[in-house]
């Protein structure tokens, strides 16, 4: 059976976290105002406090801010984004990783609890062969300001990969990944590869004997 790379984006294949990144992009582009930029870094602080662990709760109250912006003016500015903010943060180390496994035939997916918008055009740019990341409702051409399902995050990652790539030899294949948020997926896996990790995965690493990397841009 076929063996398969799973890579995740935020502080793996890049460098620093794109959801973050965006929000500041939008603010320096009077997109968004300071208010909001103020009550989603407070969640954001809450939840790596593990006051909040309602990842969705976050997500949705944070996306709220493209509820009636056009697909297509969204996309725009995805667009903008990536060129001028993520594509100098992506670790060019990653080009000749993912090379090596191509040479042996494996699939190069990306799997982020990003924006599906970004992870496309992150995917399409490093050429992977596929890009799950979270999804958002739209209706007639507008965003409603809601995910659609659930926000691609710790569980529903393994969950996702078991629904879809159950028929690959998993066993065989490898995860980069920097967040103990991904142990499910990781303990699916046979090749675990923890980039620059938390220092919860650290540890958890060290323990278990998982190859440990640290990377820059």
């Amino acid at each position: 059976m076929k063996q398969l790379v799973f890579i995740d984006i935020d502080g793996v294949l890049i460098e620093g976290q794109s959801q973050k990144l965006l929000l500041r992009f939008l603010f320096e582009k009077k997109k968004v105002k300071v208010i909001l930029v103020i009550k989603i870094y407070l969640w954001y602080i809450l939840y790596k406090i593990n006051y909040i662990k309602d990842v969705d709760r976050i997500m949705g109250a944070s996306y709220k801010l493209l509820k009636n912006v056009s697909v297509s003016d969204f996309n725009e500015t995805i667009n903008n984004f990536f060129n001028n903010i993520i594509k100098p943060r992506i670790r060019q180390q990653f080009e000749s990783i993912m090379q090596q496994h191509k040479s042996y035939n494996r699939g190069i997916i990306l799997i982020s609890n990003t924006v599906q918008p970004l992870v496309d055009l992150i995917k399409d740019y490093v050429n992977a062969d596929e890009g799950i990341g979270t999804k958002l409702e739209s209706i007639n051409g507008c965003y409603t300001g809601n995910l659609l399902g659930k926000a691609l995050y710790g569980k529903q990652k393994e969950k996702i990969v078991i629904k879809y790539y159950n028929q690959y030899d998993l066993k065989g294949s490898f995860f980069y990944t920097d967040h103990h948020s991904d142990i499910p997926l990781l303990n699916l896996v046979g090749n675990k590869i923890i980039i620059n990790p938390s220092r919860k995965l650290k540890v958890i690493a060290k323990n278990n004997g998982w190859d440990i990397k640290y990377l820059g841009i």
